[in-house]
């Protein structure tokens, strides 16, 4: 596989996306959606304005069609094109008369139609959307949340904490997932008195079920995951994976997922104990001095790599071996199914340089598509600008955020086998 740039947002501009887990570009292969920010030094705020684009990327024009209050820099505002056909309509959150919301927008008619729910993930046929509590994510997932409304929600746990399957047609929502019944079915011994939340909802491809985390704050200043199913047909939710380690995944299909993180590990299941967490507190400034993020020693600790599990048998495989991977966003279509092309985080360590890379699970061959410069100073923050590689849906091309130039931009590459 080889990759090569066809398209890039303005230079006097700064645009730029948001997450790994959705088409930028539409159906046709035509056109691809952009938020365009001012300045890229600052937080994004609901006080303001922000102008959504569509970028012809043959003709090399941009369309204004919008705008929203809700944004964040890394997962904007849940900007996405609309299923079943992906070319016309557009789905993304804002803010209204006091509520989180969101809106579909057809970029032909220019109509808006307002929904009283804010979305994070969109079933690929456009019929339902699944949504967390955006209020209470500002507390706890500041870099991931917006500030249209601070309220009271900054506890440990909140009753009204939970998922809800929203009917974009009927525009109805129901709670079907309760934290604090997830929790009673779920306990989490050592750990009651810590702060809970739920993050990083994904539907399966066929929208039957969907995927998301249970995170945790624990006292050694970690954060501990739990991955859970819930399928929407028969009702049940079931604890995937408790290993405490895991970031970020993609449906390989609609019983397969790839993550990062552990199946499991020694020192996870310590992790789960208060003696552990306080005692780890304490020399955890001496584990990261002499044992580094990512190292092969790190990762024997913890177990961390590239994993696939299915969902509905429980078959877990390693597709991981002497190659030393980092924690990714990664991206998957059907057109390479062998493999996914995912990220790195830029840093100190790596010359504040982010790469892209293929990797091909039957070969166990990673390839490196493109390397590309972040700003140092935004490195580590929540105005990072991180790559989150996006296949367009008939994997032709390839999408990325970056800082590349000194500026947000958005750049489409075309693939190549």
């Amino acid at each position: 596989m080889r990759i090569e740039k066809v398209f890039s947002t303005p230079k006097n501009e700064n645009h730029f996306f948001g997450y790994y887990d959705v088409s930028q570009m539409s159906k046709d292969n035509k056109k691809i959606l952009t938020i365009k920010i001012d300045d890229i030094g600052i937080l994004p705020t609901a006080k303001k304005k922000y102008e959504i684009y569509c970028f012809d990327i043959e003709k090399n024009k941009k369309k204004f069609l919008t705008t929203t209050s809700t944004i964040n820099f890394q997962q904007g505002c849940r900007l996405q094109w609309l299923g079943p056909d992906f070319n016309t309509k557009i789905i993304f959150n804002d803010y209204m008369d006091g509520e989180y919301v969101s809106k579909i927008y057809d970029i032909e008619t220019m109509k808006i139609e307002i929904l009283p729910f804010p979305i994070y993930s969109v079933s690929n046929n456009g019929l339902n959307s699944i949504t967390n509590d955006f209020e209470r994510n500002y507390w706890f997932r500041r870099g991931y949340s917006y500030d249209a409304i601070i309220n009271e929600k900054k506890k440990n746990l909140d009753s009204d904490d939970g998922i809800s399957l929203c009917n974009i047609k009927d525009k109805k929502k129901e709670k079907i997932i309760d934290i604090k019944n997830l929790l009673k079915k779920f306990p989490v011994q050592e750990l009651k008195n810590t702060i809970h939340y739920l993050e990083h909802l994904m539907f399966c491809p066929d929208g039957t079920k969907f995927v998301f985390l249970h995170r945790f704050k624990i006292l050694d200043g970690g954060i501990y995951a739990r991955l859970f199913m819930y399928d929407i047909n028969t009702k049940e939710l079931r604890l995937l994976i408790d290993s405490g380690r895991i970031s970020h995944f993609i449906w390989k299909s609609n019983e397969q997922l790839i993550f990062y993180g552990s199946f499991g590990s020694k020192i996870g299941k310590l992790r789960k104990h208060v003696m552990f967490q306080l005692l780890f507190k304490f020399f955890k400034y001496f584990y990261k001095f002499f044992i580094k993020d990512n190292s092969l020693i790190s990762k024997k600790i913890t177990g961390d790599g590239y994993r696939i599990i299915n969902v509905v048998n429980g078959e877990r495989i390693m597709i991981e071996n002497d190659i030393n991977f980092e924690d990714g966003h990664m991206t998957f279509n059907n057109r390479f199914s062998d493999g996914f092309i995912s990220d790195t985080y830029p840093d100190d360590d790596n010359g504040n340089t982010g790469t892209l890379f293929y990797y091909n699970i039957q070969n166990n061959i990673k390839k490196t598509l493109k390397k590309l410069r972040s700003l140092p100073e935004f490195d580590n923050t929540n105005l990072r600008c991180d790559l989150h590689p996006r296949f367009s849906i008939t994997g032709s091309h390839l999408s990325i955020d970056t800082m590349n130039d000194g500026y947000r931009a958005c750049n489409v590459y075309k693939i190549y086998e």
